[in-house]
């Protein structure tokens, strides 16, 4: 009969641990494969800055909903009062998303905006027309 002492002899630590090892980073290979793949094909879908459909899913996707709500403006104005400034004024609005001019709605208070005109002069011609086509459909 064999005991553990005399079969641990037989066994090449390094050999084994090396296979372990191999064994280890096959399975991680693996694994980045396939999160590999699934950041290929997340960046398929979305290639540059936001992809919508229309200016609503633009609006939530930018985030400008925390800020700026349909009806009630405290801090910042809402989507009513911007449409009233805007109002026939469309290429004046797309100008503003576009960063060429500042705001018309509160002038003093055009710094906080500065960070967001980035994400929406980094949109499309159409998106960011989308953009403004749904902020103004909020006329009384």
């Amino acid at each position: 009969m064999i005991g553990v002492h005399q079969t641990l002899q037989h066994i090449n630590a390094p050999a084994l641990l090396r296979c372990l090892m191999d064994k280890y980073n096959e399975r991680r290979q693996k694994k980045m494969r396939y999160w590999r793949l699934f950041i290929l094909a997340g960046l398929l879908l979305v290639p540059f800055g936001v992809q919508a459909e229309d200016g609503k899913d633009i609006f939530k996707s930018l985030l400008c909903g925390n800020c700026h709500k349909v009806d009630t403006g405290k801090a910042n104005p809402s989507l009513k009062e911007i449409t009233r400034f805007y109002k026939g004024k469309e290429s004046q609005l797309l100008n503003y998303l576009n960063g060429e001019v500042g705001s018309v709605v509160n002038p003093e208070k055009g710094d906080r905006m500065k960070r967001y005109i980035e994400k929406t002069k980094a949109l499309k011609d159409e998106e960011r027309k989308a953009l403004a086509e749904y902020i103004l459909s909020h006329g009384d």
